[in-house]
């Protein structure tokens, strides 16, 4: 059973509330956060809020001034080259293994419904979790738990360097929902060099987004 917020410690719950809304774009780059006002909010002392940031500090999410606050840092362009980098590696052994598997097919058709459906609805950060999923079930069919973790390792950065690019850069979200059905139409006409290229194509213009 996951924990709900109340069974958590008081640091983790700052901890996940605080990484949450730097994830979804709630806390925006290159805001100042105050312990106090998160403490208030919390109903918590400044005790767990500063152990929180420290450890957000630690993933490279926030940026600590004594006496100040927390700067939300951005995303930078080195930063997502890096992490792009590493998923091209990831996701082109996936597809690779398994571009001819009729279930990836499945579960992109599924997900591409609901990026339309989002997308129609103007929710950009739930269409931003969506998007992350769609390449996610690509590495993971391709059972290779090693690789699978490392993917996993980069969510959080995935996750903000999306929503950078989708928010920065206007009709974004529209260029990604259009890049992922030209790779989906790749997967099924059986051309995994064609499907290789388009993936490549798809990570590299979300760099260029940034």
């Amino acid at each position: 059973m996951r924990d709900t917020p109340e069974m958590l410690t008081p640091r983790l719950r700052v901890y996940t509330t605080v990484k949450e809304r730097i994830l979804d774009g709630t806390y925006r780059e290159g805001q100042l956060i105050t312990e106090g006002e998160v403490a208030g909010e919390a109903g918590v002392s400044r005790t767990p809020v500063r152990e929180a940031f420290v450890q957000l500090e630690s993933e490279n999410l926030i940026e600590l001034y004594p006496r100040r606050g927390a700067l939300v840092v951005p995303v930078t362009a080195g930063a997502a080259a890096a992490v792009i980098e590493a998923r091209l590696v990831v996701e082109r052994f996936a597809l690779a293994k398994v571009a001819a598997r009729p279930d990836l097919i499945e579960q992109w058709r599924g997900s591409l419904a609901r990026q339309r459906a989002l997308l129609a609805d103007t929710d950009l950060d739930a269409f931003n979790t969506e998007a992350q999923l769609f390449h996610r079930s690509l590495v993971a069919l391709a059972a290779n738990p090693i690789m699978l973790r490392l993917y996993d390792s980069l969510r959080d950065q995935q996750l903000r360097i999306g929503h950078a690019a989708i928010h920065r850069t206007s009709g974004r979200a529209d260029q990604v929902l259009s890049e992922h059905e030209a790779l989906v139409a790749a997967v099924e006409s059986g051309d995994p060099g064609l499907a290789g290229d388009r993936l490549t194509s798809h990570l590299t213009a979300t760099q260029e987004a940034l």
